[in-house]
């Protein structure tokens, strides 16, 4: 994604020059920021909606606004409304929409308080017009309230018979309701459809009807004080194994289910059986057959419906909620959940995303196929008390492709992980990881041929400690002999108890008044002495502001620690040269002057003077591999790009040219030791910081560290961290450590346009899973947390095995 200008600065030619040269590409320009972005529309990776959202710049495979608002609204099920459009396509589309009526290409609908704009084509119009109706039907029903209560019991069998069996005529829901409730007249059969806008010759949204059926249900609680209880059949007519007709075998008692969509509902069903298979041949279950509706709502046994346990999967693992937070939250719902059940609910879900994933997992396939393939990273974590965490992530998707826990980070449990993920998403493009033997070995073994990428930070960092770490400690020591910081601390501590804040807040006005301290009369520099003194002190303990955040040996924080305390200690010797009977007369300037001159120590200076020229070498390392931050940004929580295909080309012959330079200085015995340390790193891991050239058309996604996944790692835990309300979160990452990874996947949108559709059919989804699958990942999760064979062993009495006597 470029500008024209960085297109015309990049070929060296006029705009005009440019854009004839794009004539002849199939580009794209971004719908806002005024057309300004350019993209290949083969680089585009569009979402379910036709959307590539890249940074600042939205793109669309319709090329322009307009279009894509025209497509989105053909292919609605019922229009949209101005604010829909808005949310989908990320920006403001008043202007467009009054264009496009006004050419009489879109048609607006006035609906209660907002307009619903609809398709001009006219058969495609009516069908949403017909769907906009029904709900404007059920307000006028619902308002009108004149049914008896026999009626209104009627009109639900009605609708949940058109659940069932879903007929295609009028004359079909007849017979099939004479068969079961010969009550009901052939003539309210066709006054509820007329009613309700129902046309069974089109395929109807059942979940929408229900809801339908739900309103009717509520006006009669109203009016009779009491629940209608819905009855639901089994739809199987024949048993899946010998496809017998099934025979009645029960009606269950009546139950409730709490549903975020649908309030509480009252129900009971009807089961069927087959005389012969009456069980489950694997393992014995007994095999009965309820309503397949029932159990698009509601999990078998529960008392909750999957929207509930979405939404509390969501509040705990995305939002991060505490369970007390979530249980006062449903209850605005109507729904009535003990903290244990939302525990337990949450658990379920964790393993129901699991089971979604790798159930859904060949779509996902189909999606990296589609973009060549994929950039794998892979990365282990864990906390103080924890198992360890083993992540792969999908580069170019932002996806996490695996997450599996494994007792400690040996190359025979990685190795186990990535053969999974090569027997379901194949061989990778490429491979980034840190520098351990175990996932060294791990990929040698799975990817043999794959190319193998180690992350710069942990390769700086670790020839950064072999080069400074020792020099580093002795200044530390060193200081914390002579006491430096402890008593800059204690001065601090001091002057903080004893100064008022009317004295602070005085001083501060004169002294933000002045440039310069010699501008200030001495008398008023011996008056607020401790105020000046406790802001000079303050300066030098906020040492790490000098530091790029990376941590050590990026930042020599003691260096930045002497540093300030060394120009401190120059620039009140230069005040006191011309002010010594002011510096005199001050207490606290003459007791910072005295800790201030501990760092002419001979020892100390020594130190400083070894640990800088060793730094250079470390310094001018980093500047061979590029490694430097930029733009103040957080340093950590970025990536590093490895730039266009020239930039590469450069990168590979500066690391190979500095190769071969170390290696001629040591065949010419002219080696220092620094080079020394850092020839032997060069030597073991040259080949993996080099970046392959034949992938170059993955620039973009290419990183030289394996900072996307840390940071990652780092989100979730701080995430945890503010749930639980403390810093150790050991027992809690152990619990859920494993899933939280695949939580995020749940606010990827490419993720969720591959695996899920819409976020908001994730109950949906859930809901088509095997109830047997998600007790296997169910099963699982609590192994994990308790221990294998967690349900068996407590069924034995060891103890009393024993003999007492």
């Amino acid at each position: 994604m470029v500008t024209i200008d960085e297109l015309c600065t990049e070929m060296e030619r006029a705009e005009i020059t440019v854009k004839q040269t794009l004539a002849k590409l199939d580009y794209l320009t971004s719908y806002n920021q005024n057309s300004r972005f350019y993209a290949l529309r083969d680089s585009c990776r569009f979402d379910r909606y036709g959307i590539w959202r890249h940074k600042k710049a939205y793109f669309t495979r319709h090329s322009t606004l307009a279009a894509l608002i025209l497509a989105l609204i053909d292919d609605s099920e019922a229009g949209h409304t101005a604010a829909e459009l808005q949310s989908i396509t990320g920006v403001s589309v008043a202007v467009v929409l009054q264009s496009l009526v006004k050419k009489e290409q879109l048609i607006r609908v006035r609906r209660k308080l907002e307009y619903v704009y609809l398709t001009a084509r006219s058969k495609r119009r009516r069908a949403q017009q017909g769907r906009h109706r029904f709900g404007l039907h059920w307000s006028l029903a619902e308002e009108k309230e004149t049914l008896t209560l026999e009626e209104l019991k009627r009109t639900v069998i009605i609708l949940l018979e058109i659940i069932r069996s879903q007929p295609k005529t009028i004359r079909a829901l007849r017979y099939t309701l004479s068969v079961s409730h010969p009550e009901i007249a052939a003539g309210m059969v066709s006054e509820v459809c007329r009613r309700y806008g129902i046309d069974l010759k089109k395929k109807l949204d059942i979940f929408q009807l229900f809801e339908v059926a739900v309103k009717v249900a509520d006006v009669y609680q109203k009016q009779a004080e009491e629940p209608l209880v819905f009855h639901f059949h089994c739809e199987r007519k024949q048993c899946p194994i010998c496809a017998r007709s099934l025979e009645y075998y029960k009606t269950t008692t009546s139950r409730s289910f709490g549903s975020l969509r649908y309030g509480l509902i009252w129900f009971r069903e009807t089961e069927l059986r087959c005389h012969k298979h009456r069980y489950d041949p694997e393992d014995g279950s007994p095999l009965i057959y309820g309503s397949s509706f029932i159990r698009n709502l509601v999990p078998p046994g529960a008392s909750v419906a999957y929207d509930v346990i979405v939404e509390i999967g969501k509040k705990r693992f995305i939002e991060f909620r505490q369970v007390t937070e979530v249980v006062e939250e449903l209850k605005q719902h109507q729904v009535l959940l003990s903290p244990t059940s939302v525990s337990r609910w949450s658990d379920y879900f964790l393993a129901a995303v699991e089971c979604l994933h790798f159930t859904k997992i060949q779509k996902l396939r189909h999606v990296i196929k589609s973009n060549g393939g994929y950039l794998l990273h892979i990365d282990a974590t864990s906390e103080t008390k924890s198992d360890t965490v083993f992540v792969c992530i999908d580069r170019i998707l932002g996806t996490v492709l695996l997450s599996e826990k494994i007792s400690s980070e040996n190359h025979e449990e990685v190795e186990k992980a990535l053969k999974l993920l090569n027997q379901h998403l194949g061989k990778p493009l490429a491979v980034m990881k840190d520098m351990g033997n175990a996932m060294e070995l791990a990929v040698q073994n799975v990817f043999p041929k794959v190319p193998s990428r180690i992350c710069q930070f942990h390769f700086l960092r670790d020839i950064g400690r072999d080069l400074l770490g020792e020099s580093h400690v002795k200044v530390g020591q060193k200081m914390t002999n002579l006491k430096i910081n402890s008593d800059l601390r204690r001065l601090k501590r001091h002057l903080e108890r004893k100064l008022a804040s009317e004295t602070v807040h005085e001083a501060v006005r004169v002294f933000q008044d002045s440039s310069a301290i010699e501008q200030i009369q001495p008398r008023t520099v011996r008056k607020h002495e401790a105020v000046l003194t406790l802001s000079l002190v303050k300066w030098i303990l906020d040492f790490r502001g000098d530091t790029e955040g990376l941590g050590f040996p990026f930042d020599l924080s003691r260096l930045c620690f002497y540093s300030r305390l060394n120009r401190a200690r120059l620039r009140l010797a230069r005040y006191k040269a011309h002010h010594s009977r002011t510096i005199s007369n001050c207490e606290y300037l003459l007791k910072f002057e005295e800790i201030l001159a501990r760092v002419i120590d001979p020892t100390l200076r020594a130190q400083i003077r070894q640990i800088r020229s060793i730094h250079r070498w470390f310094q001018n390392l980093r500047s061979v591999l590029r490694f430097q931050i930029k733009d103040n940004k957080t340093p950590l929580a970025i990536t590093l790009g490895v730039g266009t295909i020239r930039e590469v080309r450069a990168y590979n012959k500066a690391v190979l040219a500095y190769t071969k330079s170390l290696l001629r200085a040591e065949r010419e015995d002219r080696i220092t030791v620094p080079e020394e340390i850092i020839l032997k790193h060069f030597e073991k891991y040259q080949f993996k910081l080099l970046i392959p050239v034949e992938l170059a058309e993955l620039l973009e996604n290419l990183d030289r560290t394996n900072n996307f996944e840390e940071s990652l790692f780092r989100d979730l835990k701080r995430r945890q961290r503010r749930q639980v309300g403390k810093k150790d979160i050991s027992k809690e990452f152990s619990f859920h450590g494993p899933y939280l990874p695949l939580m995020h996947n749940l606010t990827n949108e490419h993720y969720v346009a591959a695996v899920i559709g819409r976020i908001e059919d994730l109950p949906v989804r859930i809901s088509e899973l095997d109830s047997k699958h998600i007790k296997h990942y169910l099963q699982k999760l609590y192994e994990h947390r308790r221990g294998r064979f967690f349900d068996s062993l407590p069924h034995i009495r060891a103890i009393d095995l024993l003999p007492r006597k």
